[in-house]
């Protein structure tokens, strides 16, 4: 697997906000985040009070949004190391489920086998 450069990444980030698919949408995200309208823009509140509070509005949502998958990815990355930890035990756990579910099936088949043959040969009514 290669590695992403933190420019290509950055590069990347770029075009995709700039797609004609999320451009269009940033003005009424950030009007939603400051909790404004476009007429207050309009409007006679000052443009520095309304930017404030779009710009704290944005700052707190990324910095909630950073917690929780910051949080997600240590909780998957400490789940993934205990799994790590603990891989001989699962992969005869595994095994065992494996051999166990074959045998399940294999004996569903062998029972709906004799059914049918035992349904053949009883008389017709």
């Amino acid at each position: 697997m290669t590695d992403v450069t933190l420019p290509a990444a950055f590069m990347a980030g770029l075009v995709s906000f700039v797609s004609p698919c999320v451009l269009p949408l940033v003005p009424p995200y950030l009007c939603f985040l400051g909790g404004s309208t476009l007429d207050d823009l309009a409007g006679e509140e000052p443009v520095k009070e309304v930017g404030r509070r779009a710009l704290v509005g944005a700052a707190l949502f990324v910095a909630g949004f950073s917690v929780v998958f910051v949080a997600l990815g240590a909780g998957a990355s400490a789940i993934g190391d205990l799994l790590r930890a603990h891989l001989d035990i699962l992969s005869m756990v595994a095994g065992i489920a494996i051999c166990a579910a074959t045998s399940f099936v294999l004996a569903q088949v062998t029972l709906s086998r004799r059914r049918a043959a035992r349904l053949a040969e009883a008389p017709a009514e």
